[in-house]
């Protein structure tokens, strides 16, 4: 057998061939050939590094070994929990009193919606989502007139002719309100609502006619 080409000489050092090709077993008992091997292999560059996957790449494993399907149905999942998480503790979280998670949900899933609308006001709307199973609601508005110095707005719990004071506030910045309030007997006997404006700090009972108002279901309130 005449001797092997550079490019064999390196197969053959390579260890990839078994010790049976009669090409390595050529090179392991020629002096010439093992010596130009050896040339050859020390002017090889090093092998790459070995490098070792993270710990956590298991779980990507088993994340690409899940059907799209199912991977994308997860996230959707995963999202609307999020998204329950933050309008429920959201407001919370804010400051302020608020329900807790369950109640929150209650109101948000479950709760009834009314509009309070501008008697006495120049423009705007409130509205009122409440429920009578948690005994909270949020009412929210965009359109608030702002309130002049020494002013506020009141909140009132209509039960016929009775006004119980709910909650006191005034327009956050371009006449915007966000706000949970409760209701201590869970709406029961609560025929409307109504929002006067009274003289700061607030009073025990109404002294002007509603600037808004809305029926929860009852019989109008008389003022």
């Amino acid at each position: 057998m005449k001797h092997p080409s550079d490019l064999d000489l390196m197969a053959a050092a390579s260890g990839l061939r078994p010790t049976t090709d009669p090409l390595v077993r050529h090179v392991a008992t020629c002096h010439a050939c093992r010596a130009r091997a050896h040339d050859l292999t020390a002017m090889m560059p090093s092998a790459a590094p070995v490098i070792e996957p993270p710990r956590w790449s298991h779980v990507a494993d088993r994340v690409g070994a899940f059907p799209r399907r199912t991977t994308i149905r997860r996230a959707a999942w995963a999202a609307l929990a999020l998204m329950l998480v933050l309008g429920v503790w959201g407001p919370k979280l804010a400051g302020g009193p608020a329900p807790w998670g369950p109640q929150a949900l209650s109101v948000l899933t479950m709760g009834r919606t009314v509009t309070l609308r501008a008697v006495q006001a120049p423009h705007g709307a409130v509205h009122l989502r409440w429920d009578p199973v948690s005994g909270w609601a949020l009412i929210t508005s965009n359109t608030l007139p702002p309130l002049p110095a020494g002013t506020v707005y009141e909140l009132w719990w209509i039960h016929g002719t009775q006004h119980v004071r709910a909650a006191i506030f005034r327009p956050g910045p371009g006449g915007r309100l966000s706000m949970w309030v409760r209701s201590q007997r869970n709406f029961r006997g609560v025929t409307a609502a109504g929002i006067t404006r009274e003289p700061a700090p607030g009073l025990a009972a109404p002294t002007a006619p509603p600037q808004y108002y809305g029926s929860l279901g009852g019989p109008p309130a008389k003022s």
